[in-house]
């Protein structure tokens, strides 16, 4: 029976190549007509434009123009003359995703403390089945910004959600606003997602259109085409940390807040030293702590009430006269910083307004002297696709270079935020995939980094850096942070310990590392 069946199968025609071809062609029509009919149900419903392919669909205006990118989260934004709408594809990390939004989304907006230092009052908060709309209105805002903010969630059974950021001005078409809000609230749902690289962030590269100062163009210059990294470092005492380690180092890093004055004396007596300075300026007023009981800075920045803090740090730079690669801002993509998007509204356009204004003003009162940094962390916290570091770019025109961060963190935590021992190729091996597809035209520099000595070998940690760095072709300065992380809950108790010299082993594996790098940036 079986050898019958065997000739069988032996005899039986044999399909030709031709008929095989015609039947992957007609398969192939089957599935394109099959997505072209996807597109057509969630783009074209009647409602007007809407996004199939980043996991959600819901109305909004045809004239709102949508457009956004899939390869960094999933998000489409859009304008019309009277509303904004930005719209993501959100993953809780908490498997009780109400706990996930009210402690990251939903923590300041919800917050009295916050609502009540920045005039905010609350138009509406209420519930569609599994859609909540929340309304707000911000009296602190400029009038040429838009100053009502709705958010729409959609919940689903899974950790998946839809979050939808909506703005426009209380005196403008608000009925129009509040009529489109609604219809998209009352159609959103989520969907399969189709991740495609879409037009937004293709275009990243510096522009050099700022008026420097000829010595400040030949810093750039030197700095983008080096081949061999610049190292520096922050420290509580640099001139002990160099004298530990028998030289000079030709760059240094220092930091100042917004109420505090420019360390101007510190800056010439580096340069003095042949030494440039990594310049960082951070937007808080309380040292970012208590963020929730303090006035939104960004917001205060671009109402203009720091004009005239601004206007003295603009004169102290011009007094300096000399090049300084100005950090604004650093870590705007994180939870624990006064101008993160979390503490302001969830919306990081503030963050990208508050340096624009910023840059705008230091030119219009002669700047000529700083090289912008544009320096998110590592990873976005939360780790949202509305947080991504993308959305917090404020532009060509206002960005010169970009800083990256990446620490090894050790494992002091590891039983908390199971944090884990890194080596230096671990850690930017990452950082190098993620900004290398956008910010790849752009010279880098590691604004702050370094190693814990808590978990591994850390003088064998710094003899890989030194050995890996090279390979980065795009990190043109690297600034270690000499000092550490203290454990909060036990005062006094150091939780990650970055000191170059916390051991014999550790100074003399980064002395060795600096051999033959030059000990100046300007001069001999």
């Amino acid at each position: 029976m079986a050898k019958k069946e065997n000739n069988q199968r032996e005899n039986k025609p044999k399909m030709s190549w031709k008929k095989k071809l015609l039947i992957l062609v007609c398969a192939g029509a089957l599935l394109v007509v099959g997505v072209l009919g996807f597109i057509f149900v969630f783009v074209y419903d009647g409602f007007g434009l809407e996004s199939w392919a980043l996991g959600w669909s819901g109305a909004l205006p045809e004239d709102m123009s949508l457009w956004g990118a899939s390869s960094d989260g999933y998000y489409a934004e859009g304008r019309n003359d009277y509303l904004y709408a930005r719209v993501t594809r959100e993953r809780s990390t908490y498997i009780d995703v109400d706990e996930y939004i009210a402690g990251y989304h939903d923590l300041y907006i919800r917050n009295s403390d916050w609502l009540r230092q920045n005039d905010v009052t609350v138009l509406r908060d209420e519930t569609r089945g599994r859609v909540s709309v929340y309304s707000i209105q911000v009296g602190a805002m400029p009038d040429w910004n838009d100053d009502v903010y709705t958010y729409v969630i959609l919940r689903t059974n899974t950790r998946y959600f839809v979050r939808a950021l909506f703005k426009y001005r209380s005196d403008r078409n608000a009925e129009e606003a509040v009529k489109v809000i609604d219809e998209f609230a009352d159609t959103v749902k989520m969907t399969v997602s189709f991740p495609e690289k879409r037009e937004g962030y293709d275009d990243i590269s510096p522009e050099i259109s700022y008026s420097w100062s000829d010595e400040t163009l030949e810093t750039y210059e030197r700095l983008a085409n080096t081949q061999r990294a610049y190292f520096g470092a922050f420290s509580a005492d640099l001139g002990e940390l160099e004298d530990k380690l028998g030289r000079q180092l030709p760059m240094a890093m220092t930091y100042f807040h917004i109420e505090e004055p420019l360390p101007l004396e510190k800056l010439q007596s580096w340069y003095e030293e042949g030494k440039l300075t990594e310049l960082t300026l951070q937007l808080t007023a309380t040292n970012n702590l208590e963020l929730a009981n303090a006035p939104s800075p960004l917001i205060e920045v671009i109402s203009g009430q720091y004009d005239g803090k601004l206007r003295e740090i603009a004169e102290d730079l011009k007094a300096f006269g000399h090049p300084v690669l100005f950090r604004l801002n650093n870590e705007m993509n994180s939870d624990w910083t006064s101008y993160s998007g979390v503490v302001n509204l969830a919306d990081p356009e503030l963050f990208s307004q508050a340096w624009r204004y910023i840059y705008e003003f230091f030119a219009e009162n002669g700047v000529d002297n700083t090289i912008w940094i544009f320096n998110p962390n590592g990873l976005d916290f939360p780790a949202a696709s509305w947080n991504s570091y993308l959305s917090y770019y404020p532009g060509n025109r206002y960005v010169h270079m970009l800083g990256v961060t990446g620490y090894n963190t050790g494992t002091y935590y590891a039983d908390v935020t199971k944090e884990k021992w890194q080596s230096f190729k671990e850690i930017y091996d990452g950082i190098e995939k993620k900004y290398g597809k956008h910010f790849g035209e752009f010279p880098w520099i590691i604004t702050e980094f370094a190693s814990s000595s808590i978990g591994g070998d850390k003088a064998g940690w710094i003899e890989d850096m030194f050995e890996e760095l090279p390979s980065y072709g795009n990190i043109k300065a690297a600034v270690w942070f000499d000092y550490a992380d203290f454990d909060p809950a036990k005062p006094g108790t150091v939780a990650r310990p970055y000191w170059i010299a916390e051991t014999e082993e550790t100074l003399e594996a980064f002395k060795k590392g600096i051999e033959g790098m030059p000990e100046r940036f300007y001069g001999d």
